[in-house]
């Protein structure tokens, strides 16, 4: 993995923007407005071209930070009972049933935001399904 103060490509964008930029400021000072849409869509180009660089370089770091963030193990209980609505927004797989009730898992995941593990969780129900 090269890091962004390596990558040949962003050192060359930036470079670029940075003549832009000056060229931009003088075209401003002419009041030179062909020049101005010209060199504002040349920067806009290299910011894209920047920002794709910068978004893989991102996914790269993201997936290392996976395989190496801590996987403590704990365990939370929660007995909810009469709860008479439990809104699933996780994504959820039904597991073999337990004691004859419905029993759904959701997939632990790594999560940029939370920044580690989001652990899974298990749902059940009652044999008749309440």
């Amino acid at each position: 993995m090269m890091s962004n103060n390596s990558n040949p490509e962003i050192t060359k964008l930036s470079e670029q923007n940075d003549k832009l930029a000056k060229e931009l400021a003088d075209a401003a000072g002419k009041n030179d407005k062909p020049a101005l849409e010209r060199l504002q869509k040349e920067m806009e180009t290299n910011a894209n071209k920047l920002h794709a660089i910068l978004d893989a370089n991102d996914k790269e770091c993201d997936g290392i930070r996976e395989k190496m963030s801590a996987r403590d193990v704990s365990i939370k209980v929660s007995i909810q009972v009469n709860e008479f609505s439990r809104p699933l927004y996780e994504k959820v797989v039904q597991e073999p049933s337990v004691a004859g009730g419905l029993t759904y898992r959701s997939q632990g995941e790594w999560t940029r935001t939370m920044g580690g593990v989001k652990e899974r969780h298990t749902y059940f129900s009652e044999k008749d399904g309440r």
